[in-house]
C-alpha cells in the first residue's frame, strides 16, 4: 500500500531526485550527524563545535563544507570567526528517533 509520502518519490523530476540523493549521501556519515546534533542547540563557531563533539578543527571544517554544499547548514561570518547553523530544521526530523523503532 502506498502512502502519499511514498508516492512523492515517483513525481520528482531528475534534478530533485539528485538533490535528495545528495542529501542522503552527506547524511550517511555519522560524524556529520554529530555536527547536526550539536547545531540543534543553535549557531556555533568551528571552535565551539570542536569542543562540543570533541573533534579536530580540520576534520570539522571539512565536514561542515560538505553539509553546506548540500544546503543543510548555513554560515555567517563575524570578523574572523565563522558561525554555522542548521539551514532547515526539517532536516533533523528526516531521520527521526531511530531508537524508537528498535526498542520494544
Amino acid at each position: 500500500m502506498h502512502t502519499s509520502q511514498s508516492l512523492c518519490l515517483l513525481t520528482m523530476n531528475d534534478e530533485m531526485l539528485e538533490l535528495v540523493a545528495g542529501r542522503f549521501r552527506v547524511l550517511g556519515e555519522p560524524y556529520r550527524l554529530r555536527l547536526l546534533q550539536a547545531l540543534k542547540a543553535g549557531e556555533m563557531s568551528v571552535g565551539e563545535l570542536v569542543k562540543a563533539i570533541n573533534g579536530n578543527q580540520t576534520n570539522i571544517s571539512r565536514h561542515l563544507q560538505s553539509l553546506q554544499r548540500e544546503g543543510l547548514v548555513q554560515r555567517r561570518r563575524d570578523g574572523s570567526r565563522i558561525f554555522y547553523s542548521i539551514r532547515d530544521l526539517g532536516t533533523l526530523t528526516m531521520w527521526g528517533d531511530p531508537s524508537a523503532e528498535t526498542t520494544e
